[in-house]
């Protein structure tokens, strides 16, 4: 006897892997690269539509970019218990790389769940001691509007 979905609560808290996976298994290849101290206003199409390719955002000359996603509740991402939103992940080459490390390969540094709201994600460039920081990088996101299409409009500016 077949049980009702209803009734199976695992089934509806799948969600689909974060962008980097997706990426480095080929499934996805992401789009833009934004010179420091520049805005740009992208277009983001949910993860599971063939348009849901994740912005890439490097910061130049470090191991360190940020991937842009627009998740919904659609494909695999159908268990998301938030609704809709645009995450920011950190990705850390050398923490990838690294099996023993302190370093986090990836790491979701921010979720904007509404249109309107904003975050802000960045980091030092020198994280051994905050006193010696170099300076500060990183991006900050707003969410700009809802599209017809289905996708979002979002400003992504690099800090420096």
């Amino acid at each position: 006897m077949s049980q009702a979905p209803s009734k199976i609560p695992w089934l509806y808290n799948v969600a689909h892997i974060n962008p980097y996976y997706k990426a480095l298994f080929g499934w996805v290849t992401p789009k833009l690269d934004l010179p420091a101290g520049k805005a740009s206003v992208k277009d983001l199409w949910p993860a599971a539509s063939p348009a849901g390719a994740p912005v890439i955002v490097s910061m130049g000359d470090s191991d360190q970019y940020y991937l842009v996603e627009f998740r919904d509740r659609s494909g695999f991402d159908f268990g998301l218990t938030e609704g809709a939103g645009i995450n920011i992940w950190r990705v850390d080459k050398l923490g990838l790389e690294a099996i023993y490390s302190q370093r986090k390969g990836i790491t979701c540094e921010g979720v904007i769940g509404a249109v309107g709201q904003s975050v802000t994600a960045n980091w030092y460039t020198n994280s051994s001691e905050i006193s010696d920081v170099d300076e500060v990088v990183g991006i900050s996101i707003t969410w700009l509007s809802e599209n017809r299409d289905g996708s979002v409009t979002v400003k992504i500016d690099r800090l420096l």
